[in-house]
């Protein structure tokens, strides 16, 4: 199907990502509640959703040497859209993040 984009054997570009924050008026609190709302709204194109527990490592270098220590542990809610590469992520404190996979 001829898209009116170059099409190349190998492309370069493995991963896509859009990160989008915004905040909540002061008078509102995140609400464990929020991914299933968004998930009413997108079902048609994004019927697939997912909780994801995500884990961290950090490393640090310093004048008393290296170490690591583990970043405390993120909830997000994965979007898979039904037809197309894309995923939406949503985490707490409010960060939506848009992925597309070749």
């Amino acid at each position: 199907m001829n898209s009116g984009y170059p099409a190349y054997p190998n492309p370069t570009i493995t991963e896509a990502v859009c990160d989008i924050h915004f905040r909540l008026p002061q008078d509102k609190e995140w609400r464990t509640s929020f991914p299933g709302e968004l998930f009413k709204h997108i079902q048609n194109e994004y019927p697939e959703m997912e909780p994801v527990l995500e884990m961290g490592l950090q490393f640090e270098f310093g004048p008393l040497g290296t170490g690591t220590k583990f970043v405390p542990q993120r909830q997000k809610v994965r979007f898979k859209h039904g037809t197309r590469p894309l995923i939406l992520q949503l985490f707490g404190k409010c960060s939506l993040q848009r992925k597309v996979r070749s």
